[in-house]
């Protein structure tokens, strides 16, 4: 018998206001399970058994076998009965226990309701001797609707597939789906065997609950409820936390009210399993990610960027260009910049080498001044820049790239000719790529797991392709003697183009 404006027991006052909140009370306003309740005179305590209907006295009114003093029920001290537990004595009935009565979905759509709002009050009308396996086909059921609700969407959009697909697709995609609902159901059903063990156990370590561990698992699973948010098609997947997190705070409020404890220590017993496993989770993503950049940062520390995409750019702008005046290329690189913007300044730079725009000589400044021009000075900058090209150049270097596509017709020419090799600057990398050693053609086959002094070679079909240093001078003379074939001037090392000693035809 609770306080029905605050919940508050009314058990064993002679006062007829709610010592909470000072609400007036009878005990003809609640009924009871029939002989579950004591009415105790309250001039004698004489007790008397509600034996009538709504479990009242019958008559309501007499004089006391003990005192002899007039009594009324309403004025009566109410007891539990003797070894009745208090939630034995209302007649409140568990909606899922009587739902032969009131119909599956009516009651199971009331424990929903219940569970969500109000877990406690919930907890105090499942009797004590009620079946603990009743609880655990309610969380059994309501998992098993959230899980095919959930997936309705996807569900529909595969077996339509499937019916579009060879006959028998849906058949396999049915299959499929089944299983998978059936390891989610596992795998929430393991959860709670495991939670209300921990919950139980951590009880029992803080005093002594009031009842079995059964008790434990009926407010755990009684309070499944509110996770049925996670139903919701298509977002529920973002709605489990909110579910999850509703369902721990009502497990918290169910297991005070079944095992009589306190709201603290109940909080304590319910909360670490859930905690463990969401800090368990969060922990194994910084984890992954920290994994993640550290291997890229690793990557990235020991070894140098592929030069190819570096390559492919360049080499792209210089055919852009081409194909803008008539298969020839530009005079000077730096005209790859303006006007149309092919590219910019920085991408004559290479990721890996030491070469900035400041050491980059475009006529009488620098590369990053040039960045910096724009109109009528830059137009004199770029054609100051054309003219310091000797006559009969035939490979000029802007940065760490050897322009090799003066004499070039890029519409007509052989498609395995050299238009740019990625070759770094030898004035400002001296050891070569990725401090590896300086420059030598004649180096070991060790280098290429080194990956030092590669050199990368685009062509005027739009191949990039790396060469190792040991085998580069056979590709050189490999092109070389391409080049004579269409009366091209034999190309240099790369090494020994710089800016300021273009290569030049003899």
């Amino acid at each position: 018998m609770r306080c029905k404006n605050c919940n508050y027991r009314l058990w064993n006052l002679t006062s007829r206001r709610c010592p909470e909140c000072g609400t007036k009370f009878r005990p003809s306003e609640f009924e009871f399970v029939p002989s579950s309740v004591r009415f105790c005179c309250p001039h004698c305590g004489q007790d008397y058994y509600g034996t009538g209907d709504k479990g009242h006295l019958d008559p309501a009114g007499f004089d006391c076998v003990r005192c002899g003093v007039p009594v009324q029920m309403d004025e009566m001290v109410l007891l539990p009965t003797e070894g009745v537990d208090e939630d034995q004595t209302g007649v409140e009935i568990v909606p899922w226990l009587a739902r032969k009565k009131r119909g599956v979905l009516s009651a199971w759509f009331s424990m929903l309701g219940r569970g969500m709002v109000s877990p406690g009050r919930l907890m105090r009308t499942v009797p004590v001797v009620s079946s603990t396996g009743q609880a655990w086909w309610f969380a059994t059921f309501t998992g098993f609707v959230i899980v095919l609700l959930g997936a309705l969407p996807f569900t529909i959009i595969g077996f339509v597939a499937g019916g579009l697909g060879p006959p028998g697709s849906w058949v396999g995609f049915g299959a499929g789906f089944g299983v998978v609902l059936l390891v989610l159901m596992a795998i929430a059903l393991v959860f709670v065997l495991l939670w209300g063990l921990t919950v139980h156990a951590l009880l029992r370590l803080t005093g002594r609950p009031s009842g079995t561990i059964g008790r434990t698992y009926q407010a755990i699973c009684y309070s499944f409820g509110p996770n049925i948010v996670s139903a919701t098609p298509c977002i529920g997947p973002h709605l489990t936390v909110v579910g999850g997190t509703w369902w721990v705070v009502s497990s918290v409020l169910a297991v005070k009210e079944a095992q009589r404890v306190g709201g603290g220590r109940a909080a304590l017993a319910v909360l670490p399993l859930p905690l463990l496993i969401v800090g368990s989770i969060i922990g194994l993503y910084l984890w992954f990610i920290y994994s993640v950049f550290s291997g890229v940062g690793l990557m990235a520390w020991n070894m140098p960027s592929d030069p190819t995409g570096e390559t492919r750019t360049v080499l792209e702008a210089v055919l852009d260009y081409a194909d803008q005046n008539g298969g020839r290329g530009p005079d000077h690189a730096i005209q790859l910049v303006v006007g149309d913007s092919f590219m910019t300044t920085t991408l004559f730079i290479a990721s890996d080498s030491a070469t900035t725009e400041k050491d980059v000589p475009i006529a009488n400044m620098t590369l990053a001044r040039f960045a910096r021009l724009s109109g009528e000075r830059e137009k004199r900058a770029v054609e100051a820049a054309v003219d310091a090209l000797p006559d009969k150049t035939i490979a000029h270097r802007v940065g760490d790239f050897v322009f090799t596509h003066h004499g070039i017709d890029t519409k007509s020419a052989d498609a395995s000719l050299w238009l740019v090799i990625e070759s770094f600057d030898p004035d400002t990398n001296p050891t070569g790529r990725s401090g590896g050693q300086p420059y030598d053609p004649n180096s070991n086959a060790a280098a290429r797991t080194q990956n030092i002094n590669v050199l990368t070679v685009g062509d005027a079909y739009g191949n990039v392709a790396m060469i190792w240093p040991d085998l580069f001078p056979a590709r050189l003379a490999k092109q070389n003697r391409l080049r004579a074939k269409y009366n091209l001037p034999p190309l240099p090392d790369p090494s020994r183009v710089k800016h300021d000693n273009p290569a030049v035809a003899p």
